[in-house]
């Protein structure tokens, strides 16, 4: 018996009413059932304490070769995604997967959760409910993480598997019925839901169409954040200073700045600087990375070294002294289907011959679609940003004294984190090519001149994801491997 039978089967140990651990609050809507049996609390406390948390390599390792896929095929306009969203959906999805199964091993590669240490994944993805529900009603750093399961009403999951959800990710499961005006009332009810958990940020995750007659269940994981900054910007020494795109300059009319002491760290393997952002409840940061060089071709250079990067030498490598910081306030947003990100990643089975009989035995159950949107927003007060990721499934994301200021200006494309420091999470990232939203990265070579620019349209992009400029530059694009 492999390691996942196993500790399926001891769930039965655990779960001897779920409600309670499915619900923050304890309690659930006319439309939703328990999922769970009831627990032993007791064992179940005692497994926490005794896990290791081990999330975070396999996720920062996701991260960043989800973010790198997802910016290759962006088009060259400004990113954002929850690594920590789409992790978590698909870790759903990787619970439902047979050990022995091709599927499986393919979600292991992915999110980096190597078998051995199968037993304690769920512990980990417990201890993270329990962290971010004590974060809700924080007056620092407010963060909701919310599960939840729908199922079409004429399918039914195996009861481990709803009970691993609703233990672990302290999900509920709600009956709907996706073959219903090919599945727009379904749609609705899962928009809702992912509607009141990112504050009204993410109001239509899933578009007409998606669902219908064949989806048998839809896995999601939403996500919210606020955070003031520790030391916030004052709003009268916002001005408008340069910015660059692609050897073209021009004067970005909300460019935040403060004086303080800050963190900056050297990079050399990635070469750029990274800024260290703290906000009021300091296991919560912002890292914003710049490019070293101001060549039109640095952020992408940044990004094609990203993969091997350790990020986790950013801590040492940090030194604190006084900056003067130049920071656009910006906002980022993006949605996409997956599929062509995933199997870049080499998840090739998920979308055409999955194993997902730990869900259900119902055969020839295959992902339809995985589909992730985000958005950050940065100003002077501090961010906020959500997520939301939909899984479809059905048949076939040192303090060193300095004399002089030193001076972080952000002035050209960059890359951004939000990060749970303690737990080397990362919660957001993305990049900012233009923090108004009108321009984007195109071909350029390294001693081009820089200009003035003039305003362009915005056009859709692959996949769904909104870029400025698209259909003006799309010679300028190429293949982004390239570059």
């Amino acid at each position: 018996m492999n390691s996942q039978t196993i500790f399926l089967h001891a769930l039965c140990f655990l779960c001897a009413t779920a409600a309670v651990f499915a619900s923050p609050t304890g309690s659930s809507s006319s439309h939703e059932e328990a999922a769970a049996r009831d627990i032993d609390m007791n064992r179940l406390r005692t497994n926490l304490a005794r896990s290791r948390f081990l999330l975070s390599d396999g996720m920062n390792a996701f991260a960043k070769a989800t973010y790198k896929a997802l910016a290759d095929k962006s088009g060259g306009g400004n990113v954002a995604l929850s690594p920590f969203s789409l992790h978590t959906a698909l870790s759903m999805l990787f619970f439902g997967s047979p050990e022995s199964s091709e599927t499986h091993r393919e979600l292991v590669r992915l999110l980096g959760m190597p078998t051995e240490h199968f037993m304690e994944y769920p512990y980990n993805f417990l201890t993270l409910a329990a962290k971010y529900d004590a974060l809700q009603n924080s007056d620092k750093v407010k963060l909701q993480v919310a599960n939840k399961m729908f199922v079409d009403d004429s399918f039914e999951p195996k009861q481990d598997f709803k009970d691993l959800l609703a233990v672990f990710y302290r999900s509920t499961v709600e009956e709907v019925d996706f073959g219903q005006a090919n599945g727009a009332r379904a749609t609705q009810i899962i928009n809702q839901f992912v509607r009141s958990k990112t504050q009204g940020k993410i109001p239509n995750l899933i578009q007409p169409g998606v669902l219908g007659d064949l989806t048998r269940l839809v896995l999601i994981n939403a996500i919210y954040f606020k955070g003031n900054w520790k030391d916030q910007f004052e709003k009268h020494t916002t001005s408008a200073q340069p910015f660059t795109v692609g050897g073209t300059t021009f004067q970005y009319p909300h460019t935040m700045f403060r004086k303080g002491v800050y963190g900056v760290a050297n990079m050399p393997d990635l070469d750029a600087q990274v800024l260290e952002l703290p906000y009021e409840d300091e296991s919560f940061r912002m890292l914003i990375f710049l490019p070293n060089s101001e060549d039109a071709g640095a952020l992408r250079d940044v990004e094609r070294r990203l993969p091997r990067a350790n990020l986790s030498a950013i801590d040492s490598r940090m030194d604190y002294g006084q900056t003067r910081v130049f920071l656009p306030r910006f906002k980022v947003d993006s949605k996409a289907e997956m599929r062509q990100v995933l199997e870049k990643l080499g998840v090739k089975t998920l979308y055409t011959d999955a194993d997902l009989t730990d869900i259900s035995d119902e055969e020839e159950l295959v992902v339809h679609a995985v589909i992730h949107q985000a958005e950050v927003e940065v100003n002077e007060k501090g961010s906020e940003a959500a997520a939301a990721t939909a899984v479809v499934v059905g048949n076939r994301a040192a303090t060193t004294s300095v004399v002089r200021p030193r001076v972080f200006r952000v002035d050209r494309p960059f890359l951004f984190m939000i990060q749970d420091k303690e737990l080397n999470l990362p919660l957001f990232m993305g990049r900012v090519v233009d923090p108004s939203g009108q321009r984007r990265l195109q071909r350029s070579s390294n001693n081009q001149r820089r200009s003035r620019d003039t305003n362009c349209g915005e056009a859709a992009g692959e996949e769904g994801i909104k870029f400025p400029c698209q259909n003006r530059q799309a010679e300028a694009d190429g293949d982004d491997s390239d570059q």
